[in-house]
């Protein structure tokens, strides 16, 4: 048989064990809470930083649609002396490769024409940039042809074909 002093111990032990389960309990539940908050903080962190780079890229998007709409004329004489000349040849204007965006693409023959202006290529760093910018897409495969805004007001037929012979020797038909 139990005594007095005994039971009041068991009670006493039952409790504490009961007190201690009860903490431990609430402990693994503010851990819990800690890292569903932290996991929630990281996720509107990544969310930002989504936000911040949409907004850049609709930001750029922005500029690229309002310098074409602006026309730019070397690119605009071009294209009218190409679609005159090769109608059925297509040539996409603006077209996309990778992080970049080039004048006009052949996507066929992989073939990129590039002219340029001296508004934006009349400096060394700018004519680096192209360069190092053309290197990389040459990287991937395309072949460019590059001609100044110089070469395209004065002598746009030429261009439009030696820019029709680059394209035919890449479908290996040289004329």
């Amino acid at each position: 048989m139990e005594t007095f002093q005994q039971y009041e111990e068991r009670q006493r032990r039952e409790r504490a064990a009961r007190e201690q389960r009860l903490a431990e309990q609430q402990t693994r539940k503010e851990e819990s809470q800690a890292a569903q908050m932290q996991q929630i903080a990281e996720t509107l962190q990544v969310a930002e930083q989504q936000r911040r780079e949409a907004q850049v890229t609709a930001s750029q998007r922005m500029q690229e649609e309002k310098q074409a709409a602006k026309g730019n004329p070397i690119e605009d004489d071009f294209y009218r002396a190409w679609c005159e000349a090769y109608p059925a040849i297509e040539l996409i204007r603006q077209h996309p490769i990778g992080r970049y965006r080039v004048d006009f693409a052949h996507l066929e023959t992989m073939t990129v024409v590039e002219l340029d202006g001296y508004q934006y290529h009349s400096k060394k760093k700018d004519r680096n940039k192209d360069y190092a910018r053309q290197h990389e897409i040459e990287d991937q495969g395309w072949l460019f042809v590059r001609f100044t805004g110089s070469q395209i007001f004065t002598a746009v037929e030429a261009c439009i074909r030696v820019t029709y012979k680059r394209i035919m020797a890449r479908y290996g038909m040289v004329r």
